[in-house]
């Protein structure tokens, strides 16, 4: 609810809603997305006693930091299950 509401009052999280959505997630996954991102500012305030501040936040998060494209996305490392002739589950008695 927090996160649907910010994206009426906060003109970068209504973007980064937006862009979620044209990254083609859903609404609720979009707005899940945001809430983490609002969970993150949240506990940062908490950690460091500091009200929330809108400036600062896009200083230190510019708009392609908090909305990279899927080309700027790592890629996963593709994992196999190769097994090696050398290990075995042999007894040795």
């Amino acid at each position: 609810m927090a996160s649907l509401a910010a994206t009426n009052s906060s003109k970068w999280m209504k973007r980064y809603y937006d862009n979620k959505k044209s990254e083609g997630k859903s609404s609720a996954n979009a707005l899940r997305a945001l809430a983490n991102t609002i969970l993150k500012i949240a506990f940062a305030m908490l950690r460091d006693l500091t009200p929330y501040s809108e400036e600062k936040f896009l200083k230190r998060n510019p708009p392609s930091d908090y909305t990279p494209s899927r080309k700027e996305r790592k890629q996963k490392p593709k994992r196999s299950l190769k097994v090696s002739s050398v290990a075995t589950c042999r007894s040795t008695a």
